[in-house]
């Protein structure tokens, strides 16, 4: 494991401008990780083309994870969501993570 990454959860929190209530990411946790990219394609989201990459992450275990959160690596700082349930390898020692890298093509491009 030769990656340094954060977990993110989406949690609420209070606008200080007007007071009331925004969804924030915040750090679940930081951990050491190692990333594989897997695939690369291409999907129609909303009328526009964008690249989508298929990554793998493997990480010791952690509790309290789940689809939805997102992982930031900061190696490489890119944002990667975890598409499906973590799978856990063995006897809770790891977690497999199925991740997606999505960036606009014309950023991708450049």
């Amino acid at each position: 494991m030769d990656r340094r990454v954060q977990i993110l959860q989406r949690g609420p929190s209070t606008d200080p401008t007007y007071g009331g209530l925004t969804d924030t990411w915040t750090v679940f946790a930081t951990v050491w990780a190692q990333i594989h990219d897997l695939t690369g394609r291409e999907v129609l989201a909303a009328g526009t083309t964008e690249a989508a990459k298929s990554v793998q992450i493997t990480i010791r275990y952690l509790g309290g994870l789940s689809p939805g959160m997102r992982v930031f690596d900061i190696t490489a700082n890119r944002t990667l969501l975890i598409s499906a349930p973590p799978s856990q390898s063995g006897r809770r020692m790891f977690h497999i993570l199925q991740c997606t890298e999505i960036n606009p093509v014309a950023e991708s491009a450049a």
